[in-house]
């Protein structure tokens, strides 16, 4: 299922026997972003089967039998329902993503993207950044030689 997930392999699966939720990290920096929370049929099921036990009576016994077979069948397992709730959850985080076109990796926008230059930074660092991070370095020697 990941070769559908163009922008990563990179995930973890958070899902619960009540639904399904994913989290989509950056393959450069681990950045990740958590897609929403999807009740499952199997979490609908448990619903049924103890809303049906209220209700009583035949059409409560029906209801309540129907959640129990529901919640049996998810049972846990990575089938077409889990398949569909990674595909959605993917969807919903691509807009955090975006493919640098100059090397095809995959970044997250927040970290690792440079709006200004249309690039991922490995391409096109922030100078901004770059600037402080060798004016650091430069009072780190500096630093260094006075105290030797």
């Amino acid at each position: 299922m990941s070769e559908l997930i163009e922008f990563t392999n990179n995930y973890q699966d958070h899902s619960t026997p009540d639904g399904y939720q994913f989290e989509f990290m950056c393959m450069r920096c681990g950045n990740g972003y958590e897609s929403l929370f999807q009740r499952s049929v199997g979490g609908l099921g448990r619903i049924m089967a103890v809303g049906g036990g209220l209700v009583g009576g035949a059409l409560g016994d029906r209801v309540e039998q129907a959640g129990w077979d529901a919640t049996w069948l998810r049972g846990g397992t990575r089938g077409k329902g889990w398949d569909k709730a990674l595909a959605k959850a993917a969807q919903s985080v691509r807009q955090y993503f975006s493919q640098c076109h100059r090397y095809g990796q995959w970044v997250c926008l927040k970290v690792c993207w440079n709006d200004k230059k249309g690039l991922c930074v490995q391409c096109a660092p922030k100078l901004d950044q770059e600037i402080a991070a060798m004016q650091l370095q430069a009072q780190m020697g500096q630093l260094q030689e006075k105290i030797q």
